[in-house]
């Protein structure tokens, strides 16, 4: 996300949430098709014609129907909070050029989360009106990123309440014995969850340039 002090901020934010808006409505369309896939290859494994015993396809099967959706449902959680990291990155340079901000994002410290939540409450202070559960929610996302990558999954004991905090309120089952494994409808949670955080975020953008789009300032 880039931006330059001839554009508007109101039409440069309205834009960015809605290409941002757009990029995880894209994630959430491709489990959908993840799913599809999944389905048609597993019924065409399942529904070869075997003469005889056939431990190949038997075999074959077995690792597709075990191991390659958990694969899948991994890849779309991390690219979901990948995208999101930078999109928070993104926000607070544009925001920074467009209030001339001295103090830049990356001279804070913390994750990317607790950054943005530092440079929007104390060195922009502008009022984000995000609930505290959702800030909860990015906390839980930013952590099952965590745990799959550097962690084979594991979630540290410190953590499971967020976690489950999140399955409780989105109605998934993510953890399993401490472990993330991941359905369909856990990660379409989470894009759902990071889509609502997006909108939430630009809509304070939007009341903090009131222009042609968004909410109008009384």
């Amino acid at each position: 996300m880039t931006t330059r002090k001839h554009i508007d901020p109101n039409t440069l934010f309205f834009g960015n949430f809605v290409d941002a808006d757009l990029r995880l409505a894209d994630l959430g369309e491709f489990v959908e098709r993840i799913d599809k896939y999944l389905d048609r290859r597993s019924k065409r494994l399942a529904g070869k014609p075997k003469k005889g015993v056939n431990l190949e396809l038997d075999v074959e099967h077995e690792l597709f129907v075990a191991s390659f959706p958990s694969i899948l449902y991994v890849s779309v959680t991390i690219a979901t909070w990948v995208f999101m990291e930078q999109e928070l990155k993104g926000y607070c340079q544009a925001l920074q050029r467009a209030m001339d901000i001295d103090l830049a994002f990356s001279d804070l410290s913390g994750s990317v989360l607790e950054r943005f939540k530092k440079f929007m409450g104390k060195v922009a202070k502008v009022e984000l009106g995000v609930r505290k559960t959702l800030w909860e929610d990015m906390k839980a996302v930013s952590e099952i990123r965590n745990a799959l990558v550097h962690a084979d999954g594991l979630v540290s004991n410190d953590k499971i309440a967020l976690i489950d905090s999140f399955c409780k309120r989105y109605k998934v089952a993510i953890l399993n014995d401490g472990r993330i494994e991941l359905d369909s409808r856990a990660v379409t949670m989470i894009v759902v969850a990071c889509r609502l955080f997006i909108e939430l975020v630009y809509g304070a953008a939007l009341l903090k340039f009131p222009g042609e789009y968004g909410p109008k300032q009384k």
